[in-house]
């Protein structure tokens, strides 16, 4: 051997401690050479695998005769379009990322001494020294043929050591009894967001906030699972962490015991799942939200086939009579039933679309504009009321009203509802007002329907926009037109309430708006 073997030779037992004993005790095959691709080291599964003696290849092969050549020029081509530059078949195609600071990680078929094949999964990383150069490489494989079932250990032991190797998915840290980081992976400086000199030595607690989701102290928490996991005993957990700027992640932890030199340390693999536990919260919301609608959806037919009832009842009731009438030849009574039925039909259809125009809002919407609030309140008040020196009651619109952006027709609709609701429940007062205005408040504008009438009883107000409620059953009307307008405001992201005292003292029907721009 030469000189320059030899020194990387030594380089190469330099390692330390726990690689070390990984090395010797793996039930993973593991090879290392220089960096000119001479076998420096072959452990003992890489001889019950391959067939081959330590002594026959250290110093004198390259992993070259463990390859399908096939295979080998395949991959190189492979990697001269990925990297951009001429891979030549050999030891480069399996050291070429591993230069570049990268690891390989691939599956290849192995060729016995025997010339028998079996599939491998190979991983393939650089070796560096103290001055962080390039000293050799070192790959990890794993036979991938289902093993004997007499085998359970060797079993057991290929699957903790998967993880270890498998550093594209998870962190590996290495970690002493009272919690201080030895070791620790690309993958899991990846993880925590800094580099694995800014990992090591430090405690595992400098990575975990004061407490864990479910209130428990962290170092206590921590404290019990390593406890168990010294004694004998696995732990697979889910684990609140802090990047190291401060940032908290959910992580699955597997957390195992591994003896180094007569020292047991605590090997943890670490899988971030931040974005599952997202996931599941959403999902979680979806399946709430999905529940309350169902129960909504169930109520509101209910309510829907109750309120039906009634109009049907009375077409059918009146429409009998016609019958008996016209049987009996009582035929001045006609006129009077079908008054009865038109009413009943009318009521039916307001209702229908009522429900109609409730369920579009939210799926079919109007344009969003400026709108002039006092202005679009003249016109309902026209269309509902036309002349009101006729009627018992005055409507006062404040003038110059900040004005809003929304659906214009839908405004119209809520004012509409607001201001009938108002006229029925005051309309038999003398001297009954009704004042559409607006107030200042900390929070924005407050827009208002104002009046004197019944008022709402505080047990009720939280109600009183629910669908078909009524203040006063005796008082025609569909029950739709709170809900409807409740709807509307919300879908507009503003707020709608009524403010009463109670019997006798008059309602304030209250709603905001997002206000326009154009003031």
């Amino acid at each position: 051997m030469d000189k320059t073997f030899l020194q990387h030779q030594n380089e190469l037992n330099s390692l330390s401690a726990w690689q070390q004993a990984i090395l010797d005790s793996s039930e993973y095959g593991i090879i290392s050479t220089d960096t000119e691709g001479v076998i420096a080291t072959f452990n003992r599964t890489s001889e019950e695998l391959l067939g081959y003696k330590a002594d026959e290849v250290i110093g004198i092969k390259t992993p070259g005769i463990i390859h399908d050549p096939g295979e080998v020029e395949q991959y190189a081509r492979q990697l001269s379009a990925e990297l951009g530059r001429d891979i030549e078949p050999g030891f480069e195609v399996f050291v070429a990322k591993g230069r570049l600071g990268m690891i390989d990680n691939r599956e290849w078929t192995y060729v016995r001494k025997d010339g028998s094949t079996f599939p491998v999964n190979l991983s393939v990383t650089a070796i560096r020294g103290a001055d962080r150069e390039i000293v050799g490489f070192l790959g990890t494989f794993l036979d991938l043929t289902e093993r004997k079932a007499s085998q359970a250990n060797l079993r057991e032991s290929e699957s903790r050591y998967e993880a270890l190797f498998d550093s594209a998915i998870d962190g590996i840290l290495l970690v002493s009894p009272d919690g201080r980081i030895i070791e620790c992976n690309p993958a899991g400086s990846r993880i925590f967001g800094c580099t694995q000199e800014q990992i090591v030595g430090k405690s595992i607690f400098d990575f975990s906030p004061q407490h864990q989701p479910d209130g428990q102290s962290s170092s206590d928490k921590a404290e019990a699972i390593i406890t168990s996991v010294l004694g004998g005993t696995s732990q697979f957990f889910e684990w609140r962490h802090l990047k190291a700027d401060g940032l908290p992640f959910d992580a699955e932890v597997s957390l195992n015991v591994v003896t180094i030199g007569n020292q047991p340390n605590l090997l943890g693999a670490i899988r971030e799942i931040t974005d599952r536990k997202r996931a599941e919260q959403e999902r979680s919301l979806l399946i709430d939200e999905l529940e309350k609608s169902n129960t909504e959806m169930e109520r509101f037919t209910y309510s829907i086939s109750h309120e039906l009832k009634t109009p049907l009842v009375t077409i059918a009731g009146f429409a009998g009579m016609l019958q008996r009438d016209a049987e009996v030849g009582a035929g001045d009574k006609f006129p009077g039933h079908v008054r009865q039925i038109n009413a009943a039909v009318a009521t039916m259809a307001e209702l229908l679309d009522e429900l109609l125009e409730l369920a579009r809002i939210g799926r079919i919407t109007n344009r969003r504009e400026p709108i002039a609030l006092d202005e679009l309140a003249q016109e309902v008040v026209q269309s509902i009321d036309p002349d009101t020196s006729e009627k018992n009651h005055e409507i006062e619109i404040e003038p110059d009203m900040p004005p809003v952006v929304g659906d214009m027709p839908r405004l119209q609709l809520v004012l509409k509802n607001l201001v009938e609701n108002a006229i029925k429940f005051s309309g038999g007062r003398e001297n009954a007002h009704i004042k559409i205005g607006s107030r200042e408040e900390l929070a924005g504008v407050v827009y208002y329907v104002r009046d004197n009438g019944i008022g709402v009883d505080p047990d009720y107000q939280d109600r009183i926009f629910g669908l078909f409620e009524r203040l006063n059953p005796k008082i025609q009307g569909t029950g739709v037109g709170l809900a409807l307008a409740h709807r509307i405001i919300e879908d507009h992201g503003g707020r709608i309430w009524v403010e009463s005292n109670g019997a006798g003292s008059g309602s304030t029907f209250c709603f905001t708006l997002p206000a326009s721009e154009d003031k």
